[in-house]
């Protein structure tokens, strides 16, 4: 991968999903299957749905605004460590640019998968958040979708949870 080579990064990539761990297999075909069909100059061009207790809150596009492609991300990585097969890469948040309603303010019909991103844009916009932080007991769901509405590889499916012998809600920070 010396001197950038998005070939030989795009390569690596490809070799990432088809020579995982043994007891991945199955996960990885899946995923290939997925990602190869919805493949964008080496970005995954797919919705991923985030609900937030039940109620969905974004449905972003992952391709088409992410600013680097999947090779270059993992040839910038390999400058300074070793990746091998089965490596799992994330390339950050997903997310979509806002879009201009009537009134010529910003709106982002898309939704949001990052709660840190969405109080910033409403403290850009009205000078305080008004989402607030997830609390004990919320619950988070985040998948990929294929182009059927498919589920590629599982969802992430996780709730918050106190500190041992809390109640949800009654643990405040300082």
């Amino acid at each position: 991968l010396a001197g950038g080579s998005h070939a030989r990064a795009t390569d690596l990539y490809e070799i990432a999903l088809r020579h995982p761990p043994e007891d991945h297999r199955e996960r990885a075909a899946l995923l290939e299957r997925g990602v190869s069909a919805a493949s964008y100059a080496g970005r995954v061009d797919l919705a991923m749905r985030s609900t937030w207790n039940g109620i969905r809150v974004g449905m972003c596009e992952a391709g088409p605004e992410m600013t680097f492609h999947f090779g270059e991300l993992i040839a910038h990585v390999c400058r300074t460590r070793n990746m091998g097969a089965g490596s799992i890469m994330g390339s950050g948040t997903v997310s979509n640019k806002g879009v201009r309603n009537a009134q010529g303010g910003l709106e982002w019909p898309k939704g949001y998968s990052c709660i840190a991103e969405k109080r910033a844009i409403e403290t850009i916009q009205h000078g305080a958040p008004s989402t607030e932080f997830m609390k004990f007991g919320d619950a988070i769901r985040i998948e990929m979708l294929d182009r059927e509405g498919t589920s590629v590889c599982g969802a992430i499916d996780q709730r918050v949870i106190g500190p041992a012998g809390r109640a949800p809600g009654s643990f405040r920070n300082p």
